[in-house]
């Protein structure tokens, strides 16, 4: 500490009372180069206090209006970050910090928690709307047991509501640092295989569709599957949030030059960033346009050629939705994976589909956190049609578990990579 002492011009306090006060310290310490601290802390290494938020607030919803009349001119226009001012520790607040990052919390009404009162979220949304539309939310929605928060989904919606994507990041580490190392060269993944389309097959392709949006993915959990002996012993679909690429480039620059022939990354839900496209900016096309603009850019900077979808799931729906047609059309795009689960009302003769002459491929199963190999083998066998997208989730499933689905299954059946898939669903339509 000594050694930086002089990067810093004081301390600012929170408030242990309301909580939200980390926040506005976190804007503060950004703004003027304080030091988040407590009173002891800031005792024992001698630093003088410059902000005391103390007693000065009565609820959440005045912490950040003051916050953003006192530093709004100073708050980046480039990305907004919702944070539980507890829960999640000091993860992604250097970064935060670093880039004065308009940080925040609309807490759930059953939390118990001081702060928060009726009318939050509609608070919230008014400051959020005065940031640019098309811009990511870093950290994420809900803190477990803490706070549900705004919950996935519905945070999903209400940053959807002007025009803002999520990237899942409240448990990503070093950020500040990550963000600075440059990657050596282009990503560029293996090219599929040039197969011959067969009627008497059943092709599965198997994808982890969630998880692999999530930077901290990659950074912790990601790699304890590359180092499995059974990666790479089958086909094997990635998704990828495509922002892992800006905030941590060094640690997938590592995941390209250690994947495998057999894998296949493909961009994650739904897009440049996590949300849901029935309810983004559905009001305002010229932001919709913007941001698929930008999942056009990061695919091919990526080398990604299929995309996923959140299309929702477990319920019944008419298919397909227009954002199949808008994806469909983006260039370079080779696939769309739709539908997080099984749409029951979907017939058998839609599960692979064209859309544009690009195939659009549903998700045949119904996944839960009990996943095993053998329910994997079962979801795979009771998949009608002979293109069979199966969702395996990244909690339970690794590459050991998926091996041992495949290993199980008859010899008529043939994994393959979604982009594999795709070619030979345009074979059989005779348009390849």
């Amino acid at each position: 500490f000594e050694k930086f002492r002089g990067e810093i011009k004081g301390a600012a306090l929170w408030d242990p009372q309301l909580t939200s006060t980390v926040n506005a310290a976190c804007a503060a310490a950004g703004a003027e180069a304080l030091a988040v601290c407590t009173p002891e802390l800031a005792d024992r290494l001698n630093i003088p206090v410059k902000l005391d938020l103390r007693g000065r607030f009565s609820s959440d919803r005045e912490v950040y209006e003051w916050m953003w009349k006192k530093y709004g001119g100073s708050f980046s226009r480039q990305a907004l970050c919702s944070l539980e001012p507890m829960a999640a520790g000091a993860w992604l607040r250097d970064y935060a910090i670093q880039h004065r990052i308009f940080t925040f919390w609309v807490r759930s009404g059953s939390c118990g928690i001081p702060g928060g009162s009726p009318g939050d979220e509609d608070a919230m949304q008014a400051l959020m709307a005065r940031f640019p539309a098309n811009i990511p939310v870093l950290g994420f929605w809900q803190a477990g047991d803490a706070d549900e928060g705004l919950t996935e989904y519905g945070g999903l919606i209400f940053a959807g509501r002007t025009g803002k994507y999520t990237v899942v990041s409240d448990w990503t580490p070093n950020l500040s640092v990550h963000s600075g190392i440059r990657a050596r060269g282009p990503f560029r993944q293996s090219p599929p295989r040039r197969l011959k389309y067969d009627p008497a097959k059943k092709y599965v392709a198997v994808t982890q569709y969630e998880s692999g949006d999530c930077p901290w993915f990659w950074l912790r959990l990601q790699k304890a599957n590359w180092l499995q002996k059974e990666h790479g012993a089958f086909p094997m679909n990635w998704c990828l949030g495509p922002q892992t690429a800006d905030l941590m480039p060094g640690v997938l620059e590592w995941f390209y030059a250690n994947s495998a022939g057999s894998d296949c990354f493909f961009c994650a839900m739904s897009g440049a960033g996590y949300t849901m496209p029935r309810y983004f900016a559905p009001e305002d096309p010229r932001t919709r346009r913007a941001f698929l603009r930008d999942t056009a850019r990061y695919m091919k900077r990526l080398d990604l050629s299929v995309i996923s979808l959140h299309t929702d799931h477990w319920y019944s729906r008419p298919e397909p939705p227009e954002a199949c047609v808008e994806y469909a059309e983006l260039k370079g795009v080779r696939a769309v994976l739709a539908d997080f689960g099984r749409n029951e009302t979907l017939p058998e003769e839609r599960y692979a589909e064209l859309c544009g002459g690009v195939p659009v491929i549903h998700t045949q199963n119904r996944w839960d956190m009990r996943e095993t190999p053998e329910s994997l083998t079962r979801d795979i066998l009771a998949s009608k049609g002979q293109f069979i997208s199966v969702m395996a989730l990244s909690w339970t499933l690794d590459p050991a578990k998926i091996y041992a689905a495949l290993s199980a299954l008859p010899p008529e059946y043939e994994a393959v990579r979604c982009d594999e898939m795709a070619d030979l669903i345009l074979q059989k339509q005779g348009a390849l």
